[in-house]
């Protein structure tokens, strides 16, 4: 089951389109663990990759997993961010937010691709 945070959240899920890839990885991630929730979306006034349009990148709530460092490394060692730039950016990042708690950040590039494609 999918679950989105609280109404704030739903509506930046709502507000944009989200890139293809990013939809793909999240398809093919909820095939795995499919309890999920989403803390954030599309940001209007982020300059990353929660502002651009279509999104790249969403936030998932990592507690729901009994062991997120797994996840994460999961989804890195199936998809690579940036192919000219391997050591720089990551699909997922697992890491503690402002409130104290931890998520997974899913993010895509134009050039992000499932790993051991040609």
């Amino acid at each position: 089951m999918i679950k989105i945070k609280d109404t704030t959240v739903m509506i930046t899920l709502l507000k944009v389109s989200y890139d293809p890839k990013l939809i793909e990885i999240l398809v093919w991630l909820f095939k795995l663990y499919p309890n999920q929730v989403f803390t954030d979306g599309f940001r209007k006034d982020d300059p990353k990759c929660h502002g651009t349009d279509p999104c790249r990148a969403v936030d998932l709530r990592s507690k729901t997993f009994k062991n997120p460092m797994a996840v994460r490394d999961l989804i890195n060692a199936t998809w690579e961010y940036d192919p000219k730039r391997p050591d720089l950016y990551k699909v997922c990042k697992y890491h503690k937010v402002d409130n104290g708690g931890w998520h997974f950040h899913i993010q895509v590039h134009p050039n992000t691709r499932r790993r051991h494609e040609t």
